[in-house]
């Protein structure tokens, strides 16, 4: 699956998985999702704050909403504030703090598109600080569908995934992806602290039909926990230390291994 064109405008997509989950593309294709309850709803995510997450919602679903976090960058809890409190593990606390904030994202918008992003910037939501935290181990009642998170650090410090027994459903955010896991950030973790997370993520046993990340290719199978595990132990490994690699957002050395990959900072291996 190939990374859709971001075009200039405030269009949502929505697509139904079935099972009471809905995929919600945002306007910076940013995967956003809702998991209905008996008597709750939870919304994984709200994206960077482009547009009006909550009108898309309420033509969904009137049910009280849940609103959770997989970690604390822009992306990703950009539209919080259309919602009350947010539910965030508050080891990205600082993150969030930083990078959420209005100047933070708009300064992140003009990196990426340049002066063609005025309408992202004209259209953005405000910055919230209403948070709620949750932490490894919480659960999260929906009524007669229960969704329980485990922190997978490495992306960031307080990166989560979140799992649902119903579907056999694991949103993994950016804590586990296909294309380029970002490991080189100052607030990533170390490659061994990562490898660590997976590890202790595959002890856990889940029977987990497909994964749902936060960004494009987005659906996929849990064989990607041990592909990512083989990636990383290719670099602590010294088997392959990777290419130079740049982004928006800096650069670090990319590495793959049977098409996930994932980049890191060869200063924070140990």
């Amino acid at each position: 699956m190939t990374r859709p064109k971001i075009e200039m405008n405030l269009n949502f997509g929505v697509k139904y998985l079935g099972n009471g989950i809905y995929d919600i593309t945002a306007p910076m294709k940013e995967q956003i999702y809702l998991v209905i309850g008996k008597e709750k709803a939870m919304i994984i995510d709200t994206g960077m704050g482009i547009g009006s997450l909550k009108a898309i919602i309420d033509d969904i679903t009137t049910l009280p909403l849940v609103v959770v976090n997989t970690h604390g960058h822009p992306d990703h809890a950009g539209g919080n504030k259309e919602f009350g409190p947010s539910y965030l593990n508050f080891k990205d606390l600082d993150v969030y703090h930083e990078m959420v904030t209005n100047e933070y994202r708009i300064s992140d918008i003009h990196k990426i598109f340049g002066d063609k992003g005025k309408l992202f910037v004209d259209n953005l939501i405000d910055y919230s600080d209403d948070l709620l935290p949750y932490k490894d181990g919480d659960v999260f009642d929906l009524g007669e569908r229960k969704i329980k998170a485990f922190e997978v650090e490495g992306h960031t410090k307080g990166s989560m995934v979140l799992y649902d027994e119903n579907s056999k459903t694991l949103f993994v955010g950016d804590a586990m992806t296909i294309k380029e896991t970002w490991l080189f950030l100052p607030c990533s973790t170390s490659l061994q602290h990562y490898y660590r997370a997976l590890l202790n993520l595959k002890n856990l046993s889940l029977e987990v039909r497909r994964c749902q990340a936060g960004h494009f290719p987005n659906h996929m199978n849990y064989s990607l926990l041990d592909k990512k595990i083989k990636c990383v132990e290719k670099v602590i490994n010294k088997k392959d230390m990777g290419k130079p690699f740049k982004t928006f957002a800096g650069e670090g050395r990319f590495v793959s291994y049977h098409g996930v990959s994932l980049v890191y900072n060869p200063n924070k291996i140990e």
